[in-house]
C-alpha cells in the first residue's frame, strides 16, 4: 500500500490518457513512476533527472513506498520544478503545486527568469488543465500490454521474467558485464567437458582441493548451455541495478559471498558427495534477493498465451522473491524424501539468497537513518 508522505493516507491510482499516477485525495500530491515519466519527457531527460538525484541528499520526507528519505531535485531550465525522487523505488513525488503536465512543460520554451512563487503558480495552472481528465482506475495484474523494449519479448517467450519498468542507471554496469563475459568465456574455452567440470567444480567430498580454489572456479563452470544462459540472463538483467545501487566492488563482494554461502549450505546438506557442484546460481540468487528486497515495488512480467493471445502477468519483485524461495524450499523437502529427484543444488540457492537478503535489509536500515 502506497501512503502519502504528507497526509499518511492511502494513495489512489489515477490515469490521464495513457499515463498512470498514484494520487492523494487530501493534499492532491502525486507519485509518478519512472516508466510513466519516460512517456512524458523522454528517456534522456529521465536519465538526467536520475543522475541529478544521485548527487542530492536524502533529507526529504519519507517515500510513499519504502519510507526511506526522498531526494529533492530541481528539474528543468525554462520552467524549473522541484520534485522528490526515491532512488530505491524509482519513483517521483510531486506536491500539489508541483503536479506538472510535463508534456506541456516540455513545449513551453519561454526564455524568461521566474521567481519560485511564479514557478509554483505556473505549475498549479498546468495542474488545473488536466484535473478534469483524471479518473481512478484499478491496478492491473493481467494485461495485454508488454514491456516498452521489444527485445524483452524474446526471453519472455522462453519463460523468463522481465523487468516491466526498468529504472535508469547512473553509470554503465561494467563489472556485471565483465562477470558475464568471463562466465561465457569459461564455458567456450572448456567446451563444457566433463573433465573440466570434475576438475574445477566444487566436490563436497573434497572441499579443499587445489588449496580450496574450487570454491571460486566452480562459479564459472556450468552443466550445459541452458544452465549458462539462465544464470547469465538473470545476472545481466538484475545485476546491473544492484551494481548501480551499491557500487562495483560491493557488488562483486556480494556476488561471491552469496556463491560461497551457497556452496557451504549445499555441502552441509550433501555431506561426502562426490558429485561436483557447478554454476553461478547461488551468487545470482544472492543478487536476486538483494534486488527484490531493495526494489520491492519494481514490476516484473511473465508472458503466457491464452487462446493463442499473449497476456502478461505483472507482479512486484517482492512477490517473485517469495515465489522463488518457496519453490526452492519445496524442492529441498522433496529431495529429502526422494533423492532420485536430485541434479540441482537447491540448498545452494537458499544459501545465496540468505546473503543477498541480509545485505538488502542492512542497506535499507542504514539508508533510512543516514543522510548521504
Amino acid at each position: 500500500m502506497y501512503q502519502c508522505p504528507e497526509c499518511v493516507l492511502k494513495l489512489k491510482k489515477q490515469q490521464v490518457d495513457d499515463k498512470v499516477y498514484w494520487g492523494c485525495t487530501n493534499c492532491s500530491g502525486h507519485m509518478v513512476g519512472m516508466s510513466a515519466l519516460k512517456k512524458l519527457i523522454g528517456e534522456p531527460n529521465v536519465r538526467n533527472l536520475w543522475l541529478q538525484s544521485g548527487h542530492a541528499k536524502a533529507e526529504g520526507r519519507p517515500c510513499p513506498s519504502c519510507s526511506l528519505s526522498l531526494r529533492p531535485v530541481i528539474h528543468g531550465t525554462d520552467v524549473p520544478v522541484e520534485v522528490d525522487v526515491c532512488r530505491t523505488c524509482h519513483i517521483l513525488w510531486l506536491d500539489q503545486g508541483e503536479i506538472v503536465d510535463f508534456s506541456k512543460l516540455k513545449e513551453s520554451r519561454k526564455k524568461v527568469q521566474k521567481t519560485p512563487q511564479q514557478m509554483r503558480e505556473y505549475a498549479i495552472a498546468l495542474t488545473e488543465l488536466t484535473a478534469e481528465s483524471q479518473r481512478p482506475v484499478e491496478a492491473e495484474f493481467i494485461s495485454q500490454t508488454g514491456p516498452e523494449e521489444s527485445w524483452k519479448w524474446l526471453p519472455a517467450i522462453a519463460g523468463l521474467p522481465v523487468e516491466m519498468n526498468r529504472p535508469a542507471l547512473r553509470d554503465y554496469p561494467l563489472l556485471t558485464w565483465l562477470v558475464v563475459f568471463m562466465g561465457v568465456a569459461a564455458f567456450v574455452l572448456t567446451h563444457n567437458s566433463a573433465t573440466a567440470i570434475n576438475t574445477f567444480g566444487f566436490v563436497p567430498e573434497l572441499p579443499w582441493r587445489f588449496s580450496g580454489l574450487t570454491w571460486f572456479t566452480s562459479f564459472f563452470m556450468h552443466a550445459g548451455i541452458f544452465h549458462l544462459i539462465g544464470n547469465m540472463y538473470f545476472l545481466t538483467v538484475f545485476g546491473d541495478d544492484v551494481e548501480d545501487d551499491i557500487g562495483s566492488l560491493p557488488f562483486l563482494l556480494l556476488l561471491f559471498a552469496s556463491h560461497f554461502a551457497g556452496l557451504a549450505l549445499q555441502w552441509s546438506f550433501t555431506g561426502a558427495s562426490n558429485v561436483p557442484v557447478v554454476g553461478a546460481s547461488a551468487g545470482v540468487f544472492g543478487i536476486l534477493a538483494y534486488y527484490m528486497l531493495r526494489f520491492p515495488h519494481t514490476k516484473v512480467g511473465v508472458l503466457y498465451l491464452f487462446f493463442f493471445r499473449p497476456h502478461w502477468l505483472r507482479f512486484s519483485a517482492k512477490v517473485l522473491f517469495v515465489l522463488k524461495i518457496g519453490w526452492e524450499v519445496i524442492m529441498i523437502w522433496l529431495l529429502q524424501r526422494s533423492p532420485a529427484l536430485g541434479g540441482i543444488a537447491h540448498a545452494a540457492h537458499i544459501g545465496g539468497a540468505l546473503i543477498g537478503a541480509l545485505a538488502a535489509l542492512l542497506m535499507n536500515r542504514d539508508r533510512s537513518h543516514i543522510i548521504e
